[in-house]
């Protein structure tokens, strides 16, 4: 029952924020897939903390079989992408995350993280959109 409520409230906020123009999606080149950022695109956290971004993908046509995948700029950062692949019928939608592990020592850094969202069929296209990371060295406590 909570999961269906869950379901449902994203999915009123995510017809909500297609309608009324308070967002912008992204479309995939030459298909009826848009991409919504849900989340902000730079982050901070302390070294070795994890954080996520999501977006939301919308298809407004016919069946759509996608992937995505992520890189980061700084090796050291770990990355994980779910689902990384799906199928999406008409007026379906879905979240995507990638979650970010910060290295766990070292000086504080940054990485941008590259995430492409590729359709592969009926049409091949792709769109890569770009996110921040920021590890910062944890502050000492004052006791």
């Amino acid at each position: 029952m909570r999961r269906a409520l869950a379901l449902i409230s994203v999915a009123a906020a995510l017809l909500f924020l297609l309608t009324s123009g308070t967002a912008a999606a992204t479309p995939i080149p030459g298909t009826p897939i848009q991409i919504l950022e849900l989340e902000p695109t730079t982050k901070t956290i302390s070294l070795g903390a994890q954080t996520n971004f999501s977006w939301a993908v919308f298809n407004g046509g016919p069946r759509y079989d996608l992937t995505v995948a992520a890189n980061s700029s700084d090796s050291d950062f770990l990355l994980e992408v779910s689902p990384s692949t799906f199928t999406l019928g008409r007026d379906e939608f879905i979240v995507v995350s990638v979650n970010v592990t910060a290295p766990l020592d070292g000086a504080s850094r940054s990485a941008t993280i590259e995430v492409m969202f590729s359709t592969l069929a009926p049409v091949v296209s792709s769109i890569q959109v770009n996110v921040t990371v920021v590890a910062r060295r944890a502050p000492r406590s004052t006791h």
